[in-house]
């Protein structure tokens, strides 16, 4: 049967289809009932992944959160706050209440789980979703109508650049990142150093805007780090190290990894959420020049996915790719030895247990 959806007004299909159930309806069994159910559960959440996508955009951008925030309301009091019309003020809250965002008693008011993630003015706001709301919001509202153009065509979303080329797309492009950064760094500095080691210097290749650093070394007091990244991050990253007072601790240093030679004599080097970016090749080049980069029996940690690309912040990514020019090459811990040990690494191992969006750690020698 055709679907035209031109006509969707004149309940054409619909009628159709409860046709279709009507004559079916005899022959359905209890078995036949329960699949449905379960099925129907199914497309269900698919259908409401959609609404709840543009319910919370809209209470976002009416600052619905945020008014509750500052006191709970009765529904007059909100429909009033909002200016909107109080029919469509309960509708709104009774489905962010299905959400779980809100709660409607005498007085309707943000659940802790909103103070969380969606009002940045909470004490127990943490911002791991909020860049990724801001640029999807400016996603739909530009893009939506023609996203099925950017899946067959080269249309690009002007706001995101990767690999960024300017200050501008660099301050653009590492909220992003950044978003993800504690939760890795705490990861990630339970298994950088021995309470033995004395004065250790490591290269950041790619450091993203200096927070991963910044946090490793405050963790770490006799650790030491240089970031290489691209000139045009680099004064992002001097202005977060003066936020986490680290200058003292961290130098920048500005290069193209892809071009340039990296600095020498390093105990370990860090490649965090970069090399996934590239295709063998490029991955193997970087290697080598990590290699000699290290001391002898200095350490190489690789930080990414390993082999599971799962988690909401995967998905994101994945989606908004559609309108950005980037590459995701996914290897598992096996495809990464592989690598390591073509450049000269030994004694690799793989520290993962997957609790954050699948995310592992790759640790290698220079022997």
């Amino acid at each position: 049967m055709k679907q035209n959806f031109d006509i969707v007004e004149k309940f054409d299909l619909w009628n159709e289809y409860c046709e279709y159930w009507i004559d079916r309806s005899p022959l359905l069994s209890q078995k036949d009932i329960q699949s449905f159910k379960d099925e129907r559960a199914k497309a269900d959440v698919i259908l409401n992944g959609f609404i709840s996508t543009y319910l919370l955009l809209s209470a976002v951008e009416m600052n619905l959160f945020d008014v509750l925030h500052e006191t709970p309301l009765d529904l007059p009091e909100l429909s009033e706050r909002l200016n909107v019309p109080e029919t469509n003020a309960y509708r709104l809250v009774y489905m962010l209440e299905k959400m779980q965002l809100v709660t409607i008693k005498e007085k309707i008011e943000v659940t802790d789980f909103a103070k969380k993630f969606f009002i940045p003015a909470s004490n127990s706001f943490e911002p791991y979703l909020w860049p990724r709301i801001g640029f999807t919001r400016l996603f739909l509202k530009k893009y939506g109508p023609i996203f099925s153009e950017m899946v067959k065509t080269n249309v690009q979303f002007d706001e995101i650049h990767w690999p960024p080329k300017n200050e501008i797309e660099s301050r653009n492009f590492e909220p992003i990142m950044t978003a993800e950064v504690p939760y890795l760094a705490s990861f990630l500095s339970q298994h950088l150093l021995s309470n033995s080691q004395k004065d250790v210097t490591m290269l950041d290749v790619g450091g993203g805007d200096g927070t991963m650093a910044s946090i490793l070394v405050k963790k770490h007091l006799d650790l030491y780090i240089d970031i290489l990244n691209l000139p045009s991050a680099c004064s992002i990253i001097e202005e977060t190290l003066s936020r986490w007072n680290t200058m003292s601790k961290i130098t920048v240093f500005p290069a193209n990894f892809l071009q340039d030679k990296f600095p020498q004599g390093y105990d370990k080097i860090l490649f965090s959420r970069v090399l996934v970016d590239w295709e063998d090749a490029v991955v193997c080049m970087l290697l080598k020049k990590a290699f000699n980069a290290l001391k002898p029996k200095g350490e190489i940690y690789i930080l990414e996915r390993i082999n599971k690309p799962d988690g909401i912040s995967r998905s994101w990514l994945t989606f908004m790719a559609m309108g950005v020019e980037a590459h995701v090459f996914a290897r598992s811990f096996d495809e990464w030895k592989k690598l390591l040990e073509t450049e000269g690494f030994s004694n690799i191992s793989k520290i993962t247990d997957g609790s954050f969006e699948g995310y592992g750690i790759i640790k290698a020698i220079k022997c």
